[in-house]
């Protein structure tokens, strides 16, 4: 398994700052933002070619910041099954549901992911991208 995106958040305040040093510093390694998901201001992803891997999003600076809403890191599954087990076993092993596995259309057609807290408060996800909708 491989790492498929990390997410982290920073404050409002200072969010276009973060976004535009990101831009200027990782430009030389073709990593550029790719994705602005619409009615999701604060939520930027930058990768490589048409896969985002790196998201951040503003978080109001009132809100008290957990681990889980500081970090968030996703493991790419290389099956719907994968994901099924690592959600049972995760639950199992002392972790809490953040979401259940199954698709996540607000991604795509064939995002399918489960997401667990770890006992320290990650988010930890584990994703499984099904492309084939792409071909019909």
């Amino acid at each position: 398994m491989s790492i498929d995106h990390i997410a982290y958040y920073t404050p409002t305040s200072v969010f276009k700052d973060e976004i535009a040093f990101l831009t200027a510093s990782l430009k030389h390694l073709d990593i550029v933002e790719l994705v602005r998901i619409p009615g999701m201001d604060n939520l930027v992803g930058l990768g490589k070619g048409q896969k985002a891997f790196l998201w951040v999003s503003g978080l109001d600076e009132n809100k008290r910041t957990k681990l889980g809403d500081a970090m968030h890191v996703a493991l790419a599954a290389e099956s719907q099954e994968q994901v099924d087990i690592y959600h049972r076993e995760a639950l199992k092993a002392g972790g809490r549901c953040n979401g259940p596995p199954g698709i996540r259309e607000v991604y795509h057609k064939g995002y399918y992911a489960a997401f667990v807290h770890t006992p320290a408060g990650m988010n930890l996800e584990v994703v499984y991208h099904d492309f084939g909708w792409l071909q019909k």
